[in-house]
């Protein structure tokens, strides 16, 4: 697969199957359309990087695709989530090489994503009192294993009930502009951000960390240093339960920015793989985001 890289975007041939009326119309033709992707060239290079180091570690100095090309593999499978079959046909490798490649640089990439704990004292450092709190959830494609009697408890975990689909649940971390600082374990889509927050030990960390948290109201009995809205109709609350009410929902509201950068991986919105990956994925994605910041 031909690849160029211009400034902060990859330029990409990728083959087009068309189905003609005249059977013989398109024979022995070879159709492309060119696609593009925008990808940080800083990411680019620090996956390329990675990739290097870690074949010069473990003594791999040929495979197919040489360390920019793995790189560009697997960016664009976060970026624009294109079928195995779709990115072994473009850059000619088997489907099997290019699933490896990219679960291989998913890897490297989750190894640098910051700990809740440094997360944390990081944010702490830079003088910050308090961050946002919030839970999205990534949906995925789990249809199949409908026809899996032995997998039915573990198709309903992943069953998100707010949204009516199978889902992650992620809790993440973001400052006062919106920019992710850290996200969660993934959890089945049926776990509550309450639940999945405390399983990760946020308000505890939080508090040792001295920060105060900004959450919705689904973080109600979090416990202290926990600002939530009131819950109650406005109509129904006192004045200042109504002012507090927006002070914390304005304050609040930039969470859900980093959920949109999150998002703009398409990897997030329908996944084709399982949980568990998807969960590594966002970590991976995490070190691009602030790699790139």
């Amino acid at each position: 697969m031909g690849s160029e890289v211009l400034c902060h975007r990859t330029r990409t041939r990728l083959l087009v199957h068309i189905r003609a009326s005249k059977p013989d119309a398109l024979q022995g033709v070879s159709l492309h359309y060119p696609g593009t992707v925008t990808l940080s060239t800083a990411n680019l290079q620090l996956t390329a990087r990675l990739i290097a180091r870690h074949r010069a570690a473990i003594g791999s100095y040929w495979r197919k695709l040489d360390p920019s090309q793995q790189a560009l593999l697997a960016l664009v499978y976060l970026r624009k989530h294109e079928t195995y079959a779709a990115l072994a046909e473009g850059w000619r490798i088997g489907q099997t090489t290019a699933w490896r490649y990219i679960r291989e640089v998913i890897t490297l990439l989750e190894a640098l994503a910051p700990t809740l704990q440094g997360a944390l004292w990081a944010a702490a450092s830079r003088g910050l009192r308090w961050l946002l709190l919030d839970g999205t959830c990534a949906e995925i494609d789990r249809i199949n294993d409908l026809h899996h009697p032995d997998q039915g408890k573990h198709v309903d975990r992943h069953w998100c009930h707010k949204h009516r689909h199978h889902a992650v649940t992620f809790a993440a971390l973001t400052d006062h502009d919106g920019h992710l600082v850290w996200i969660g374990t993934g959890y089945p889509g049926s776990t509550h951000d309450l639940t999945a927050a405390r399983s990760d030990d946020v308000f505890y960390l939080a508090r040792k960390a001295d920060l105060e948290l900004f959450a919705d109201k689904g973080y109600t009995g979090a416990g202290e240093r926990v600002t939530v809205p009131v819950k109650g109709k406005r109509d129904n609350l006192a004045e200042a339960q109504r002012e507090h009410n927006h002070v914390v929902n304005s304050t609040r509201a930039l969470v859900e920015r980093g959920f949109a950068v999150l998002k703009q991986w398409k990897l997030f919105e329908r996944a084709r793989c399982c949980p568990t990956l998807l969960a590594r994925a966002a970590k991976a994605v995490l070190v691009l985001e602030l790699n790139a910041r």
